[in-house]
């Protein structure tokens, strides 16, 4: 069976591989770079809070090892964005510390109000969820 594709046992199809446009993956990926950039270099002038965001009291992803809080305080600072899932729809995730914490503790997905508040805060000019 030729790489790509993938043999269903219970009724014997075989079925191809899904590839996806390469700008599918990149605009999101390049969007979250540009914004990890902006947050590394902001974080010892200008951090962005939770509060900022919309996101005080927003559910957390639980984490290996980590109690799971009550939800994110409003003072918590966005440390980095992740990405992850399917590339046509990934999941973002945000990662905060606790005020003048360096590590990220705190991880509550994002969505796109939230992404457009941070692009609009970091001066950039990004499309989410459209």
């Amino acid at each position: 069976m030729r790489e790509g594709c993938y043999r269903n046992l219970l009724d014997g199809i075989v079925m191809s591989e899904h590839h996806l446009s390469p700008t599918t993956r990149t605009l999101e990926l390049a969007q979250l770079e540009e914004l990890n950039e902006h947050l590394s270099s902001a974080r010892s002038t200008s951090p962005v809070t939770a509060g900022e965001l919309g996101l005080d009291d927003a559910s957390l992803v639980p984490q290996t090892g980590q109690p799971v809080s009550a939800g994110l305080p409003a003072s918590a600072i966005l440390i980095r964005l992740s990405g992850e899932g399917p590339p046509e729809y990934p999941y973002v995730h945000g990662h905060f510390s606790f005020a003048g914490g360096a590590e990220a503790l705190l991880v509550t997905e994002l969505h796109t109000a939230s992404l457009r508040r941070l692009s609009q805060l970091a001066g950039l000019h990004h499309r989410w969820g459209d």
